[in-house]
């Protein structure tokens, strides 16, 4: 089944993100992360995070907890949706060439209510590198919306390449793993008009990583669990001119070459 269609094309370069509906192919994947991450869980002794009574999975913080939250990217069924023929397709569908899964694919689990690791107004290529047509596919494991934990975007901002940044934690230019919400933050918060992206159990969205985004307020009482994979061109012009960075530790802050050319361009 192809996700995208040529119209969805042009309303990707265009405006920097399309969306997908009811995608049947992609339900089997999203209900096997469902029953890993269940069954990872189980394992810690935690209770079913999808089970009819668990609406509010929240764990006790320390180190069981991190140790579950950091395995849940390595999931194998994970891998088998950032790594399928739906999603490889799809990129094809919207301009790369020969796409390369990312080392940044992610599960993230955030409880509603105020959530210090919730991420401001931000691009994805400032904090995990790939080629510069690169995109994320986001998908929500359950209904999400402007008050449900969706996200907000700023169509075509992908247009403007890199925006400028200031560093707010000192020590982030010393890190050798992935930056965080709390390292960086835009110069400027954008002005641009935004639209908030609603999405269903089976729904998705696909954005440049230069699209500017941010997370909603979740205001429900359940868990909300999104999928993030990363997806990277090996025959973008300048991909191995930048020395093919995958997402892992090369943030932006450790190639200053690549970061003064895409400020200079922006």
């Amino acid at each position: 089944m192809d996700i995208f269609s040529s119209k969805d094309n042009v309303h990707f370069q265009e405006l920097g993100f399309a969306t997908f509906k009811d995608v049947s192919d992609l339900r089997p994947y999203l209900d096997d992360i469902k029953e890993e991450i269940s069954t990872l869980a189980r394992s810690y002794g935690f209770a079913d995070p999808f089970g009819d009574d668990q609406a509010h999975f929240d764990p006790p913080q320390g180190d069981e907890r991190h140790r579950f939250y950091r395995s849940l990217r390595y999931l194998p069924s994970l891998g088998r949706l950032a790594n399928s023929l739906l999603l490889t397709n799809a990129s094809k569908q919207i301009g790369l060439s020969l796409p390369l899964v990312m080392n940044a694919s992610n599960i993230r689990m955030d409880q509603g209510g105020h959530n210090p690791n919730k991420f401001h107004w931000h691009q994805d290529y400032t904090y995990l590198l790939g080629s510069l047509n690169s995109v994320t596919y986001w998908l929500p494991l359950q209904p999400v919306s402007a008050t449900l934990g969706g996200i907000e975007i700023v169509p075509g901002s992908h247009k403007e390449n890199l925006r400028q940044f200031k560093i707010i934690n000192e020590e982030a230019s010393a890190k050798t793993g992935q930056l965080s919400p709390n390292d960086l933050a835009l110069a400027e918060e954008p002005m641009d008009p935004r639209q908030a992206v609603e999405l269903d159990y089976g729904d998705g969205i696909v954005f440049s990583q230069f699209l500017l985004h941010r997370s909603l307020e979740h205001a429900g009482p359940h868990t909300r669990w999104t999928i993030q994979v990363r997806i990277s061109d090996a025959l973008e012009d300048h991909y191995r001119e930048f020395g093919c960075p995958m997402g892992d530790t090369t943030t932006i802050l450790r190639h200053d070459e690549l970061r003064s050319k895409l400020v200079q361009a922006s």
